[in-house]
């Protein structure tokens, strides 16, 4: 018997401080992901959680011990038939990141979803964009109810930005001015009005802030100007107010 020795303490010293080194760095990488604003989780290539960060866990209404190991398709099997399983499998099978929106109803929750896919895995950020949703849904219902108003009024509507620019016009302007509303937008409030122009040399602006008596409800005469060229007498009356910042009259 012939017996040869290697002495591999130094290879064992090195391994065992790589190994050290690796859970470090996994222990590093797992704080921050547990501190970043939105939630993540990461899945491996059989669908299986495999981190969960404290948001996550938050958003899901689970906790992380009781996901970690477990197959995403059984613990959330509403998500297996829709949009989710589409746009993940999708991310797997591109090797291209994928971002969509979607209303989870087990939850009641409406999601940003960004999933990022490697050779291992898929790792997914989320937010609840529940808030942001609901208030969207309310301004179109407000727009909605406007639109009719202003739609079927008798009176001409109009809306102009803070440089006298015509943004909106409804259809009574066309039996007061002989405008089609469409041919208004872009074009100049002293088209119509031409003493708007003239008042004080000032700007909407300063014009609204100077002059309360232009934002008198009951209104004021102005001389009008029809596409005939016809000249008219109205009463008008302006208020402002603010559309995704800008000033609007």
């Amino acid at each position: 018997v012939v017996v040869t020795g290697v002495d591999v303490t130094r290879e064992a010293a090195r391994v065992q401080r790589l190994e050290r080194g690796h859970d470090d760095l996994r222990s590093e990488l797992d704080a921050v992901l547990d501190r970043v604003t939105d939630a993540f989780y990461a899945l491996d290539e059989e669908w299986r959680f495999t981190h969960v960060n404290e948001h996550a866990a938050d958003i899901l209404r689970r906790s992380e011990a009781s996901l970690l190991g477990e197959h995403l398709w059984t613990e959330f099997p509403e998500a297996a038939e829709g949009v989710v399983r589409e746009r993940f499998h999708e991310a797997m099978e591109t090797q291209e990141a994928v971002t969509f929106e979607l209303f989870y109803d087990p939850l009641d929750v409406w999601a940003e979803v960004t999933a990022y896919p490697s050779e291992t895995g898929l790792s997914v950020y989320f937010r609840d964009v529940t808030e942001r949703k609901e208030r969207e849904r309310a301004l179109e219902a407000s727009e909605a109810r406007y639109r009719t108003l202003a739609e079927t009024a008798t009176d001409p509507i109009l809306t102009a930005d803070d440089e006298g620019t015509i943004r909106y016009a409804n259809p009574a302007v066309r039996d007061v001015f002989g405008y089609d509303p469409d041919e208004l937008v872009g074009e100049s409030l002293a088209t119509l009005m031409p003493d708007v122009s003239r008042i004080g040399g000032e700007g909407f602006d300063r014009f609204l802030d100077s002059h309360a008596r232009w934002t008198d409800p009951s209104g004021v005469e102005l001389s009008g100007v029809r596409i005939d060229g016809r000249e008219i007498d109205l009463r008008v009356s302006f208020s402002d107010w603010t559309l995704d910042g800008a000033r609007r009259f």
